[in-house]
């Protein structure tokens, strides 16, 4: 949905990528790092750019932080999802199931920002918990 209401903009370019689109005229380069992304395999990795994304990827991979943080937001997300589906079908609308996915980013923002990364895990997990943060920060 497009609001014209409100001006925006970011002088941002935005470009999908297809792994498997067939339009446009995409370099040979362009074709390997998404075949590359998609299957992050080393047969993959034919040229030197891809490597080092390759090389950053595994890097970042084995630092354990990384991975706890990945899934702390990897659950708030899920549950932002679940919740948002499930108030807008009590609702009956899409609507509810926005206002809810944009209250979970929020507050995932706020205590990611606040160090209270424990708590979205706990707050993923017990809906009453969930609910009392969403109180504590006004959402």
């Amino acid at each position: 949905m497009k609001d014209n209401s409100i001006p925006y903009d970011d002088g941002a370019r935005k470009i999908f990528l297809y792994t498997n689109g067939t339009e446009g005229n995409p370099s040979q380069a362009l074709k390997d790092m998404l075949k590359y992304i998609e299957k992050s395999t080393a047969e993959n990795i034919t040229n030197q750019d891809i490597a080092s994304v390759s090389e950053l990827v595994n890097k970042v991979k084995k630092h354990k932080e990384v991975g706890i943080n990945y899934m702390k937001s990897w659950e708030i997300e899920q549950m932002a999802r679940n919740e948002g589906y499930s108030e807008g079908r009590n609702i009956g609308c899409k609507e509810g199931q926005k206002e809810m996915q944009e209250k979970m980013t929020k507050l995932t923002l706020l205590l990611s920002e606040a160090g209270r990364l424990d708590e979205m895990v706990k707050a993923a997990k017990d809906k009453e918990y969930l609910n009392s943060l969403l109180q504590e920060f006004n959402l």
